[in-house]
């Protein structure tokens, strides 16, 4: 047993030998590269020791020395902190610490550093050095004193004798400062520092003579010292030497124009300028302040005292208002006196007899110069603004003051808006007095009118429901005509911005307008009425990009969509406008010219649309290929199928729209057409409508040029007798074939080949594709291209 024990703390020694050995050697590869200057390779070996040997301080002291040669100061003081904590013995590894620390402003960390090193040498006067700069920092004024005393303690060197002066003289104790700034000036008769300290401690002592003298003193020492150009400056601005004032502040900006407190010795040299009534120069030198510290308020309020000076009493007004504007927030003492003298001066500067003038913008005027406001209206907004070149104390509505009614006065920007009750209202009498107690009063009538926006109607070129025009041209000039509907004559109808041609003297007038609608994809129609009722519509502009017949056999091809949701008498749906939708996005990758979508359509809009409004546009515009969507409630009945428009009466057959009627209302132009295409997603379309196709015949395709260039007039139809459901597989089996589709083209006959399939399997009801009776029908199909 005693052997094994042996055997194990051999084992555990030897391991323990290999192991510092192994950090050592680290160590002192490390070394090495910092003898060859190669800081990362040494930081590199250190950090190999120290991650074997995570006690070894040394390795951290050597590598926070590698860190600071890289310039990676943070590092270098965490790597001296560690070593401090390793080894508490090695002051110096602390007053490393506490020395980075110091240079990288963590002033209360660099204090507890060199307090932990001076606890095991008290001696090191340059901790002491860093100790009392880091409390100076710190504000910790009375600290500084006392380590002060410790190293003067230590030895009553000129550095010591500095930081004690710099302490007395921060804690405004003068004449202790020049005693120590003399004392070390006699250790050092060449310290730059320490004749500065001197002469500030006997300037802020009012030895101005001797403060000076110093201060020339430094400069036979250092011809550039910027604090003996400084101090002299002040001094000579006291003693009014205002020339040499200006000149040693310009000695400084010449030399030091880059520094970030450059600022100051502006603001001395502007003081100086001010004070010798060089008004302009001082204004441009406090603007160089104003650049740097926008909330400067020396330099503010001396500016505007520059300004008056000069005259500009708008600036001046302007400059103290911007003065109190910083100041009064800040409500600091020893502004007091500055800030009343501002708030006076910008009376003074702006006083005016002027009264206030009330200018109302909301509501309109009618030609008599009355308020118009519109009948029936239980509140009226009244906006508007005060004109007057003062602050506006107090604005009064018909004898009410601001602050009682309902709404907003913005005293900054001078404008109102009100909400007033509307019954019975006369008159508003506003009342407005100034800063200076100008008070300025106005009466404005008012006069009710009609409540009616205008009705705009379109004649040419047609317009579908959503408001789309289709272009034959893709630039150049459009004109359009139309009528507008109101009870009251128009003011202007314009088209964005371009004022239409009209008669406003005539009820619901008739009006033209060429537009420009070169590279335009919208133009917006604004009509106003004489009582300011207004009526803007956009007018979406759709191009023929014309296809040959190699881009889209099926040549210039349009969709129109009938969706009828809202109904009267029938059950509303939200069907339509999703199958619609869905149709839409499948559609957008087809060649699909143009797209009108009719929503809500009465039996007497059906009508007039199938029988004059699009025979008129397939004429127009050359339509080759049409397909008809109609999605909504539809009914079948004494072998007839029936559309139903939305007005329709539930018990009346009469008002439903016959699908017989709309072959009628094709046959005028049917002509015009290569290939017609109704989709009815409502019920059957009855035997009066189609031929039933008695053989679907070879799988048709879009190269076959005879397929595409004879004429189809063709119907595809659900087979429910019942009302409109609001999940159509009808249209969904559809869209999902469009969007499947991996060929150029597809034929309605693949698609009405699944729809059968898919919708027959779902309700137990059979869908119709077939011809229309009637219509020629060469044996050609409709193709659907892709883009």
């Amino acid at each position: 047993m005693k052997k094994i024990v042996i055997l194990l703390v051999m084992s555990v020694m030897a391991s323990s030998m290999l192991f510092a050995q192994t950090a050592k050697g680290s160590f002192k590869a490390g070394k090495t590269f910092c003898k060859a200057s190669n800081y990362s390779d040494a930081v590199n070996q250190f950090t190999k020791a120290i991650e074997l040997d995570p006690s070894y301080a040394e390795a951290y002291a050597a590598r926070a020395e590698a860190y600071v040669m890289t310039e990676e100061f943070e590092l270098a003081a965490k790597d001296y902190e560690r070593a401090a904590q390793l080894d508490m013995g090695e002051a110096e590894y602390a007053f490393s610490a506490g020395s980075m620390n110091y240079k990288l402003e963590n002033y209360q960390q660099a204090v507890n550093n060199l307090r932990m090193g001076l606890a095991e040498d008290s001696r090191n006067l340059d901790a002491y050095n860093y100790l009392v700069l880091s409390l100076i920092e710190l504000d910790r004024i009375q600290e500084a004193i006392t380590e002060a005393n410790k190293a003067l303690n230590v030895k009553k060197n000129s550095q010591n004798y500095i930081n004690r002066g710099m302490v007395n003289y921060l804690s405004a104790n003068y004449i202790k400062s020049e005693e120590d700034f003399r004392k070390a000036i006699k250790s050092d008769k060449e310290s730059v520092i320490a004749h500065i300290g001197l002469s500030n401690s006997l300037y802020k002592q009012g030895k101005l003579t001797q403060a000076l003298g110093v201060a020339n003193a430094i400069l036979e020492i250092d011809a550039s010292s910027k604090d003996a150009y400084l101090i002299r400056a002040q001094i000579n601005i006291d003693n009014k030497e205002y020339v040499e004032a200006i000149n040693d502040a310009s000695r400084i900006i010449m030399l030091y124009g880059n520094d970030a407190d450059i600022w100051k010795v502006y603001l001395i040299r502007a003081k100086s300028k001010r004070e010798f009534t060089q008004y302009t120069g001082a204004i441009t030198d406090y603007d160089k302040v104003l650049e740097v510290q926008p909330e400067n308020l020396a330099a503010l309020y001396e500016r505007a005292i520059c300004y008056e000076e000069i005259s500009q009493k708008s600036m001046a007004a302007d400059g103290f208002e911007q003065y109190l504007a910083v100041s009064i927030p800040l409500g600091l003492e020893d502004e007091v006196v500055r800030t009343e003298a501002a708030k006076r001066k910008v009376i003074e500067l702006r006083h005016e007899n002027d009264k206030p003038n009330i200018v109302v913008t909301e509501p309109l005027f009618n030609e008599a110069g009355a308020l118009m406001i519109l009948e029936g209206s239980d509140v009226v907004t009244v906006k508007g603004r005060i004109e007057d070149a003062s602050a506006i104390e107090n604005l009064q509505l018909n004898g009410v003051d601001f602050s009682q009614l309902t709404g907003r006065f913005d005293k900054d920007a001078k404008t109102f808006e009100f909400q007033v009750p509307a019954q019975n209202l006369v008159q508003l009498v506003f009342s407005a007095k100034d800063s200076y107690q100008n008070v300025g009063s106005n009466t404005f009538f008012v006069a009710y009118v009609e409540e009616n926006a205008p009705t705009i109607l379109i004649f040419d070129p047609p317009t579908s429901d959503l408001n789309e025009v289709f272009l034959m041209n893709s630039d150049g000039a459009l004109m359009v005509k139309g009528q507008i509907e109101d009870e009251s004559n128009i003011r202007s109808i314009f088209f964005d911005g371009v004022s239409a041609s009209f008669n406003p003297k005539l009820d619901n007038p008739e009006f033209t307008a060429v537009l420009d609608v070169s590279n335009k994809s919208t133009v917006v129609l604004e009509v106003e009425d004489i009582y300011g009722n207004k009526t803007t519509k956009s007018l979406i502009l759709k191009r023929n990009q014309v296809m040959n017949s190699e881009e889209n056999p099926m040549g210039f091809t349009w969709v129109v969509f009938i969706e009828n949701s809202d109904y009267e008498s029938f059950n509303n749906l939200t069907g339509p406008k999703k199958d619609v939708d869905l149709m839409k996005d499948a559609f957008a990758n087809y060649r699909i010219s143009n797209v009108l979508h009719k929503k809500n359509m009465s039996k007497e809009r059906l009508d007039k649309f199938f029988r004059i409004e699009l025979r008129d546009m397939v004429k127009k515009y050359k339509v080759n290929s049409l397909l008809v969507w109609y999605a909504g409630h539809g009914a079948f009945m004494n072998e007839t199928g029936y559309w139903i428009p939305v007005d329709a009466d539930r018990d009346d057959e009469f008002s439903y729209y016959d699908l017989n009627a709309l072959r009628a209302s094709m046959e005028s132009y049917v002509d015009d057409i290569d290939h017609l295409l109704v989709i009815s997603d409502a019920c059957e379309s009855g035997p009066s409508f189609y031929l039933a196709m008695r053989d679907a015949g070879s799988e048709k395709t879009c190269e076959n040029w005879e397929l595409t260039k004879s004429k189809s007039a063709q119907v595809l139809s659900s087979a429910g007798y019942e009302l409109a459901a609001d999940n159509s597989v009808f249209a969904l089996t559809i869209a999902g074939m469009l969007d499947d589709n991996p060929n150029h083209c597809l034929p309605i006959d693949k698609v009405a080949e699944k729809v059968i399939q898919v919708v027959t399997d779902n309700n137990d009801q059979r869908p119709q594709f077939g011809n229309i009776r009637g219509f020629v029908h060469e044996g050609g199909t409709f193709f659907f291209v892709r883009k």
